[in-house]
């Protein structure tokens, strides 16, 4: 499952953990829940106490732990969560659907007053951002949005209108990043087909090129 798969969620468990015990039947439903995603979304459980060596891969230190992976990154659902079909189902659909459709200026006013730091994608069609969508599954602290079709050139004259780039994008698809430091802005048209090359361009720009040295970060 998590070699073939590129999103996956599995449960560790162990079976004489009371814990665990709950969280089987609670994890059945779940299944059959992401299952009904477009696309369906693999859902698989191991024993972790029957493959230590498993445990020790994914670094499983509680009985149960739900892990989602995604390409090359695996995220823990957070302990502080009460651990319920429904919470599971949400968290991971949080992290696989994090692109916010915008379709007018009002959305896209309100998508910027709430992310400091965000990626918006303006797209001619849903099929070119695949990529994009796989991109936004691997950053907890950025945010994104995405446009589609002729939409992607007002929503672009739109941001230029807003002083938050300085011309409009003469070609497409086109990511715009927003952030609150050095240019505040950057744009990138270049190959949309490798998402390596999206992360590179959000990971690059994604903190300030400089940081002022202080006691606190120093630390």
């Amino acid at each position: 499952l998590l070699a073939t798969e590129s999103i996956s969620a599995v449960l560790f468990y162990a079976p004489w953990s009371p814990y665990s015990q709950q969280a089987l039947p609670m994890w059945q439903v779940v299944a059959e829940k992401l299952a009904l995603s477009n696309p369906p979304i693999p859902v698989g459980q191991i024993d972790a106490a029957k493959y230590p060596e498993v445990r020790v891969k994914h670094e499983i230190i509680a009985n149960p732990t739900i892990k989602l992976f995604i390409d090359e990154e695996a995220f823990e659902f957070p302990l502080q969560e009460e651990r319920t079909w429904a919470n599971a189902v949400n968290w991971i659909n949080e992290r696989t659907n994090r692109e916010q459709v915008v379709t007018n200026t009002e959305e896209m006013d309100a998508f910027l007053d709430e992310n400091p730091l965000a990626v918006i994608g303006l797209f001619m069609s849903e099929r070119d951002s695949q990529m994009f969508k796989k991109t936004s599954r691997h950053f907890d602290d950025v945010s994104f949005a995405v446009t589609y079709g002729s939409n992607s050139r007002e929503m672009a004259q739109y941001l230029v209108k807003l002083g938050k780039i300085a011309d409009t994008p003469t070609r497409f698809p086109t990511l715009v990043m927003l952030y609150q430091h050095d240019e505040k802005a950057a744009v990138y048209d270049g190959d949309m087909g490798d998402y390596h090359k999206v992360d590179q361009f959000i990971l690059s720009r994604r903190v300030p090129m400089v940081t002022e040295f202080s006691a606190e970060t120093a630390d």
